[in-house]
């Protein structure tokens, strides 16, 4: 059963929905931890892309890969996975900023910082792959975030 939050929600009496964002799979919560004092992403795939067992464990199995790299500057950091009415999120870092898909074709954006971005995603991306995240599986300017 999918089960809908809304801002204002809390879920299990620690974390408040601030903001909603979703794109093609995923949906993410911006979302203030009360006992971490903090504000957080929890993402999570759609209802439609979890409702097979194997989909929520290559899910959850992928969350605990990004959870166990260590710290690197061009990567969201992943801090624990919990399941919530028996769907699972992994709540990360929140970045403050904008993705950059927003920059794209803009003024703003010249070639020598273009190339910079590019040269940031792939330092960050062989960091994974090196560490056995095999596949971002969505790569996109949409998923790239620009501080």
């Amino acid at each position: 059963m999918a089960l809908e939050w809304h801002l204002g929600d809390i879920l299990q009496n620690r974390w408040e929905i601030r903001k909603i964002l979703s794109g093609g799979m995923g949906i993410v919560y911006v979302v203030y931890d009360a006992e971490l004092r903090i504000v957080l992403a929890a993402k999570t795939y759609q209802e439609k892309y979890l409702q097979s067992l194997s989909a929520r464990n290559n899910f959850i199995e992928e969350a605990h890969t990004w959870i166990n790299l260590d710290r690197h500057q061009h990567i969201v950091r992943a801090h624990f996975i919990e399941l919530i009415h028996g769907r699972p999120y992994v709540f990360t870092e929140y970045i403050s900023g904008c993705y950059l898909s927003d920059l794209i074709s803009t003024p703003r954006l010249s070639l020598k910082q273009t190339l910079r971005f590019a040269i940031q995603f792939c330092y960050g991306m062989e960091y994974a792959y090196s560490h056995g995240i095999t596949a971002h599986r969505d790569i996109k300017p949409m998923n790239c975030l620009v501080t």
